[in-house]
């Protein structure tokens, strides 16, 4: 599995998962990753994190208490998201663009290893 995120300045951090996520992984990757992807744009891009608006979906994880508690804490803003809606997140269009990438190689990847660097190069 992979987590990333997206800015209006392009692709923002990724991490690759190799176990089932739960709360406390989600939140440690929002700690991490996503925290990495604010910086990057306070740093680089020239905006305040008050600024920044997260999105994520309706997934249990993303809702649980511990992720709510760590987010409430943050100085971005979480926008609501209806539930039952992936054709309205724009990450789903990101994802598609990916596949679509990954389908032009002639040979299909030899492994999780290998379709990772592939993915890194797209």
């Amino acid at each position: 599995m992979l987590w990333s995120a997206i800015t209006y300045a392009g692709v923002g951090w990724m991490c690759k998962i190799n176990v089932n996520m739960d709360k406390e992984l989600y939140k440690e990757i929002l700690e991490d990753e996503l925290e990495r992807t604010i910086e990057y744009g306070v740093n680089k891009l020239g905006f305040e994190r008050h600024q920044v608006i997260f999105q994520h979906d309706n997934d249990p994880k993303h809702t649980s208490k511990v992720v709510k508690e760590y987010l409430q804490k943050q100085s971005y803003t979480v926008l609501q998201w209806p539930a039952q809606s992936p054709d309205l997140n724009p990450i789903e269009n990101m994802w598609s663009l990916l596949k679509r990438r990954l389908n032009d190689y002639e040979t299909a990847p030899k492994g999780m290893n290998e379709l990772y660097k592939r993915v890194t190069k797209v």
